[in-house]
């Protein structure tokens, strides 16, 4: 196979006698195939390789096939700029204090009623694949501030402003309110 890349090929089944003839049957000299046996295997491997089929075992102990194609999906759309000088600095031990604090006030009430005494409009961002959920975001925030408003960013995690697929659309927004 001259001048083309070989396709990565992911089989995944929690039982190795099952991977054999997937493998048998897909074997090709164009074709890369690669074995997982677990759920949390085949994530790890979506970090080394680019694959343009994935075949998944929906019945499996831990993660089903389901739930590993849902997390793949949205890895997938996960794309992170690649870190430079200007955002690799960041200190553990400033971070630590301040989120040791919020979580104090948060678990107390007390950032809600912080919340409630802010009198210039707020928007807040949340990712549709950011893993804390949105709700636990936009219903606290709409009973304590006045002017509140709510987007849910698509295909996009924690951090938009650092993601490929959100990237843009975050700055537009935040372009649009400023």
């Amino acid at each position: 196979m001259k001048g083309r890349e070989k396709l990565n090929i992911l089989i995944v089944d929690d039982r190795p006698e099952n991977l054999v003839p997937l493998e048998s049957l897909l074997e090709s000299p164009d074709r890369n195939i690669i074995k997982a046996t677990s759920g949390n295997q085949a994530l790890s491997l979506m970090l080394e390789y680019d694959f343009a089929l994935v075949l998944l075992d929906v019945q499996m102990p831990e993660m089903d096939g389901f739930e590993i194609a849902e997390l793949m999906r949205k890895a997938d759309a996960f794309q992170p700029e690649s870190i430079t000088y200007r955002n690799a600095s960041f200190e553990f031990r400033i971070y630590e204090s301040v989120w040791t604090e919020a979580e104090r006030m948060r678990s107390g009430g007390e950032l809600l009623w912080h919340a409630g005494r802010v009198s210039c409009p707020v928007l807040a961002i949340h990712g549709d694949y950011d893993p804390h959920p949105f709700d636990g975001v936009k219903l606290p925030l709409e009973k304590a501030i006045k002017d509140f408003r709510f987007m849910l960013l698509e295909k996009c995690g924690h951090e938009p402003w650092n993601e490929i697929p959100a990237k843009n659309a975050f700055f537009d927004i935040l372009e649009m309110e400023i």
